[in-house]
């Protein structure tokens, strides 16, 4: 349900605020993109994400909030993998790109609202920079809640042999052991 919700967010973002910013405050589209993306769609997901986590605190103390978002230091292993990550990203959409360029010539890798005349623009860097941050924490809490709740409910269904687990196991071997 609460993709749907975040789903109507970014909708509204791209139909509406990104023309409504435009024609209103003369904002280029893709300023607003960062401005509305952020403050419309993704800072509500990382708001969610740790009100949810907090609800399910037995003990509500910000200690306990980090240890079950797994907040902890980044280590040199970390730093590591998250440099190699960013090169992998890169040359796999380089490349990507190539061939979608190769494939068909008239490929716009970005939506109208991302359009940016060629050249170093320093504010555009600047104005990503919010909406790169709410992205990255927005979806990790998100994740890290819902998939910790979904984990935990079908271990139960698991261990009662609901019928909920079995609905969503239906085809395999399973599904069959609960007729």
């Amino acid at each position: 349900m609460m993709f749907g919700v975040f789903s109507l967010f970014l909708w509204l973002t791209v139909a509406a605020a990104i023309p409504w910013l435009r024609d209103a405050f003369g904002i280029a589209p893709i300023l607003g993109w960062y401005l509305s993306g952020t403050l419309l769609v993704l800072l509500p997901i990382a708001i969610f994400g740790g009100v949810m986590a907090w609800r399910e605190l037995p003990v509500k103390k910000m200690s306990e909030w980090r240890k079950r978002l797994r907040l902890v230091h980044m280590n040199r292993g970390d730093f590591l993998w998250m440099i190699i990550g960013l090169f992998m990203i890169s040359i796999l959409s380089t490349g990507i790109l190539t061939l979608a360029r190769h494939l068909d010539p008239r490929f716009r890798p970005a939506p109208w609202f991302l359009a940016e005349s060629p050249g170093w623009h320093a504010w555009v860097f600047v104005a990503w920079l919010p909406l790169f941050v709410t992205n990255i924490l927005g979806e990790e809490l998100c994740w890290r809640v819902m998939s910790c709740l979904v984990r935990r409910r079908l271990w139960a269904d698991w261990r009662g042999w609901e019928t909920e687990f079995h609905g969503a196991c239906s085809t395999g071997v399973l599904g069959g052991r609960s007729w």
